[in-house]
């Protein structure tokens, strides 16, 4: 009974065949029945916890410094470190979605469900939500506009970061499609109905199953139902907020494939639709935050749960391990350290006072990541002669802010 093959209806029925129908006979081999019906913990998915805390912190914590950095010097750095950290999370998260794909796959079509009990199954959808979620503050800040419209940035400033939105927008849709299946099966176990109730087709009857209940969970701290429906919402808006967004990504990339002559006709329109549309991002970089610190929280109750079920049954946590999946979850995010090092290193070597070219970018030209690059001595000489450039590239800008869009 501690192996756990074929699905949850399967496993009942050999249950029922091996006590003859009388479940209380559950606690002569209490262990192996919990364990399968609950289960044990997965350190590779589950005990990753540093990860995940990492990826959702750092997101975070970069988003807030570039959008509050004024000083060039600073908007600079906040760059690199956005780059540096969208390419590690986008590993992390992949391999994570794979993960979450076979494991879930192997519990859901009766292959093996060792070890992989309903917190466990919990806690992998939870995961797969939150690592998504830190990928899509490089996206959103794309094209936001920046505070001021006098903020001055500096060439290579700029291009690490700006010059890669179609790559980021490629592998953040690559991992959206590995995050489906998860989605899914979250959302069918949510919806779908259930299999325990007293209905002539349910494969336990409500009784039996508070006979189990009892039986295996007396001695935990089980999430209560308003908790189990917290962590409900939290887990089903993150997958809708991201599946709304990457295809608003790949529908306005389709649109602009075989549309863009079109769109370059109505220049004043793209003007009018980009405001509400830069309101959104703002309230979507506020709702990213709110939902990765709601998937935390569950996931922590649930591996609170878990080790209360291992603890009661004298069994040991495989999620508090430390193995191969725990330290790469924490190496993968070394290159951000890093970066902030010699990023730093390389500004205290800068030689002060060089400002031969001075940028003076337009409004438009800021919001989209163009800069435009007058020499100080033009400025001078013939003040006004560049507003003609000025306006041109404000209608490129705004068209190339407008392909950043959803």
């Amino acid at each position: 009974l501690s192996d756990r093959q074929g699905s949850f209806v399967a496993y009942i029925q050999r249950l029922r065949n091996a006590t003859n129908h009388d479940l209380s006979l559950v606690q002569q081999c209490k262990i192996q029945v919990c364990t399968a019906l609950w289960g044990s913990g997965n350190p590779d998915i589950s005990g990753m916890s540093v990860g995940y805390i990492c990826s959702s912190i750092l997101g975070a914590g970069l988003a807030v410094f570039y959008v509050l950095s004024i000083r060039p010097k600073m908007k600079k750095l906040a760059l690199k470190l956005l780059s540096c950290f969208d390419d590690c999370a986008t590993f992390f998260t992949f391999s994570i979605q794979i993960a979450s794909i076979v494991v879930l796959a192997r519990v859901d079509y009766g292959v093996s469900a060792a070890s992989m009990g309903d917190v466990t199954v919990r806690t992998t959808w939870t995961v797969s939500a939150l690592t998504l979620l830190p990928l899509m503050y490089s996206l959103l800040l794309a094209g936001l506009p920046q505070i001021g419209a006098n903020t001055q940035f500096t060439k290579s400033a700029a291009e690490p970061f700006l010059s890669n939105n179609i790559r980021r927008d490629i592998l953040f849709s690559i991992c959206w499609v590995c995050s489906v299946y998860p989605t899914l099966s979250r959302m069918i176990e949510s919806f779908a109905d259930s299999v325990i109730g007293d209905k002539p087709s349910d494969i336990l009857t409500t009784k039996e199953w508070r006979v189990l209940q009892d039986i295996c969970l007396s001695q935990t701290s089980p999430p209560s139902v308003a908790e189990y429906r917290l962590m409900n919402a939290f887990g089903i808006m993150a997958p809708l907020l991201t599946s709304l967004f990457a295809v608003s990504k790949i529908v306005m990339a389709g649109l602009h494939r075989h549309h863009d002559h079109k769109l370059q006709r109505h220049h004043d329109l793209m003007k009018i639709v980009q405001q509400p549309l830069d309101y959104l991002r703002r309230l979507l970089l506020v709702c990213v935050p709110i939902l990765s610190i709601g998937l935390i929280w569950s996931y922590f109750r649930l591996q609170s749960f878990q080790a209360n079920i291992t603890q009661a049954l004298s069994t040991q946590n495989s999620d508090s391990e430390w193995g191969f999946g725990q330290v790469v979850s924490v190496v993968v995010f070394l290159p951000v350290i890093v970066e902030v090092f010699f990023s730093w290193h390389e500004q205290q070597e800068e030689p002060a006072g060089e400002h031969n070219l001075v940028q003076e970018p337009t409004e438009e030209a800021v919001e989209s990541g163009l800069s435009c690059y007058i020499s100080q001595d033009d400025i001078d000489e013939a003040p006004g002669e560049h507003t003609s450039a000025e306006k041109s590239l404000s209608n490129t800008a705004t068209l190339l802010k407008w392909r950043q869009t959803m």
